[in-house]
């Protein structure tokens, strides 16, 4: 008998699909941030035991890798936001891209405890919803068309 998968709650199951159509949708470098919140959330709604389980001894050196890509990720997400309002300032495009460079460094464990905690999770057999798929563009958010994709062309979550 396998292990039992917990259910994640309705709303966050929601919140977490959309975050993960986001980031499987940007193409402007921003796309981190929103893997980087549905890590949080599953975090928050199944807490870290399947991490601990999983890094035994290396749990605190992978908590302070975590940390130090949560703070990389909000000063990207900051300088980000920062260089679309300002997009001549020389002296913010190079804050922002000396700060997204160190990202590569440690994002490998963003990775590992998505699919560590998804693994853990009935949300592994969720479809991400048409309507979450959205080109993310330097004026906002659009659909990518006013179709319904088919259920079939809908991403599955393990595919990310």
């Amino acid at each position: 008998m396998g292990k039992k998968l917990k259910t994640i709650s309705s709303i966050s199951r929601q919140i977490i699909l959309r975050k993960l159509g986001m980031y499987a949708s940007s193409n402007l470098g921003n796309d981190i941030y929103y893997l980087f919140e549905a890590v949080l959330m599953l975090r928050e709604d199944i807490g870290d035991e399947p991490l601990k389980e999983y890094y035994g001894e290396d749990w605190v050196d992978a908590q302070n890798k975590f940390k130090k890509l949560s703070y990389l990720v909000n000063k990207v997400k900051v300088d980000y936001d920062r260089v679309l309002k300002y997009p001549k300032d020389k002296k913010i495009r190079e804050e922002f891209i000396q700060v997204f460079s160190k990202i590569p460094l440690v994002q490998e464990v963003l990775y590992e405890f998505f699919f560590i905690l998804l693994q853990n999770t009935t949300l592994q057999y969720n479809k991400i919803p048409s309507d979450a798929i959205k080109i993310i563009e330097r004026k906002g958010f659009t659909k990518i068309n006013k179709r319904q994709i088919p259920e079939e062309d809908l991403l599955d979550v393990k595919d990310i």
